[in-house]
C-alpha cells in the first residue's frame, strides 16, 4: 500500500523537512526491507511536510510511524492518507516549469464510482497534466485525492471550479499547491525494489515513478 504520511509541526516546517532528510537513511532500514520511501512532498503555506512510501503491510507501517516518524525533532501531529485503488499517469520529462496541485474531493456516497472513473478518464487540457487518481477516505466525506500538473495558476483554478465542481456528486473541491519535492527513489531503485515485492494493485510503475525523480 502507498501512503501519505502527514507530519505537522507547529513552528519550524523548514527545519522539520531538515530533520527527515537528515534521518532517510534511518527511516529507510527501520522497513526492514518491507517498505520504501518514495518522495517527500510540502503543501504551500502549510507547517508540515508529507512522506510518502510503500510499506508491504499495515502493521509495518504502523511500527515505522510510531518507533521513527514520531520520534523526529519537531514533529507535534500526524495522519495517515492511505492510497486505494491508485491510478497513475505517464508525466512529462521535464516538470520543471510547471506547478503541481493536490485535489480533494468531498463526494456524495453513491457517486463514488462515477466521480473516480470521470477523473481518471477525462480528457484535461493540453496545459494540464494528471499525476495520479486515488481513493482516501481520510476524512468525513473527502473520498478522492488526485494530482495535477499546469502552467497557469489561475485557468488551471478555473478549471476545477468549472470542469471538477460541476460532476454530478462532488460536493466541495479543496486545491492545494505543492511548493517543493524530494524524491528518494529512482526508476532503477524501484525496478529492482519491485521485483521483490508483491503489490496489491496494478501499475504502470514507470509512468508512476517517472514523477518521483524528474519533478
Amino acid at each position: 500500500m502507498i501512503s501519505i504520511i502527514v507530519l505537522q509541526t507547529q513552528e519550524n516546517p523548514e527545519l522539520l523537512w531538515e530533520n527527515i532528510l537528515a534521518n532517510k537513511d534511518r527511516l529507510q532500514n527501520a522497513f526492514e526491507n518491507k517498505g520504501k520511501l518514495l518522495y517527500l512532498s510540502k503543501r504551500l503555506n502549510y507547517n508540515e511536510a508529507n512522506l510518502s512510501v510503500h510499506a508491504a503491510e499495515p502493521n509495518i507501517l504502523g511500527r515505522f510511524i510510531s518507533h521513527n516518524l514520531a520520534r523526529i525533532e519537531e514533529v507535534t501531529g500526524l495522519w495517515v492518507v492511505n492510497m486505494l485503488q491508485p491510478d497513475f499517469f505517464p508525466v512529462p520529462k521535464d516538470t520543471r516549469q510547471l506547478k503541481r496541485y493536490i485535489i480533494t474531493l468531498k463526494i456524495f456516497p453513491s457517486r463514488l464510482d462515477e466521480v473516480y472513473t470521470k477523473i481518471s478518464n477525462r480528457n484535461y487540457p493540453d496545459w494540464i497534466k494528471p499525476i495520479y487518481v486515488a481513493y482516501t477516505f481520510h476524512l468525513f466525506n473527502d473520498c478522492i485525492q488526485f494530482s495535477l500538473l499546469s502552467d497557469n495558476d489561475t485557468e488551471f483554478r478555473k478549471f476545477i471550479n468549472t470542469a471538477i465542481d460541476n460532476i454530478p456528486g462532488v460536493l466541495k473541491s479543496s486545491v492545494f499547491e505543492i511548493e517543493k519535492t524530494h524524491p528518494f527513489i529512482s526508476y532503477e531503485e524501484w525496478m529492482e525494489y519491485a521485483s521483490q515485492h508483491t503489490f496489491a494493485v496494478d501499475w504502470d510503475e514507470k509512468n508512476m515513478i517517472a514523477h518521483f525523480h524528474e519533478s
